[in-house]
């Protein structure tokens, strides 16, 4: 069998920092009294890195593939987001400052 990876970014769980390890998630159609096929994780479970695990615990009442899916699309969302942030013009990173002590007292 594979070494778990996240079932949303693909982070194998070995390069998990240390204190930092996620957890597997038995959603609503995972049955603990089916055995896997040979070499395969049981339906209905999936393992998700630290960085995705709180919200995979939130959906754990839906059935795998659709909050898999879900997760996967918010994780995409969240990164068009990232990308698409505005950018300071240089200008404005050069800009001279006034001294603190103004900033301060206004």
């Amino acid at each position: 069998m594979n070494p778990a990876t996240c079932a949303i970014c693909g982070q194998p769980m070995d390069d998990a920092a240390e204190g930092a390890y996620g957890d597997w998630v038995a959603f609503a159609d995972h049955d603990n009294h089916a055995l896997p096929e040979p070499g395969s994780q049981a339906p209905g479970l999936a393992y998700f890195c630290a960085g995705h695990l709180a919200l995979a615990r939130e959906r754990a009442a839906w059935r795998c593939h659709d909050a898999v899916q879900a997760l996967r699309v918010h994780a995409d969302a969240q990164a068009a987001q990232a990308l698409s942030a505005p950018v300071p013009l240089a200008e404005a990173a050069m800009a001279p400052r006034s001294p603190w002590w103004q900033r301060w007292w206004g």
